[in-house]
């Protein structure tokens, strides 16, 4: 009972990463993996909602601006796990944790409003 009460626990705050204004998150960073090339370090730079997008946008993108000039638009779940994914400073070991995204997201609160277009 009490691995699944932690379990639960967890999964709450992996989809609490995501404010209900997702503006709140411009200027956050976070790591993303890419196949052959290793882990990147990127920052949340625009933050385009499903409401009033373009016709066939299905859910909220927010555009990430990684260190070496490469961008790329990740939805919800891309978001939270870019938001989750930290580092030891050895970019090799680099690791998605709840804790990290927790992080991040105030991180992203403090900064609430600079940026946000």
């Amino acid at each position: 009972a009490a691995a699944k009460a932690a379990e639960a626990a967890e999964a709450a705050a992996y989809a609490a990463l995501i404010p209900a204004d997702g503006n709140q998150l411009i200027g956050a960073t976070g790591f993303k993996h890419f196949d052959d090339y290793g882990w990147f370090k990127g920052t949340i730079t625009h933050f385009t909602p499903k409401e009033g997008a373009e016709e066939g946008v299905v859910e909220d993108v927010w555009t990430v601006l990684y260190e070496d000039g490469d961008s790329e638009d990740l939805g919800a779940d891309e978001i939270r796990a870019y938001l989750s994914a930290v580092t030891t400073g050895d970019e090799e070991s680099v690791a998605p944790t709840a804790e990290a995204g927790a992080e991040a997201e105030a991180e992203a609160g403090a900064g609430a409003g600079a940026g946000s277009r």
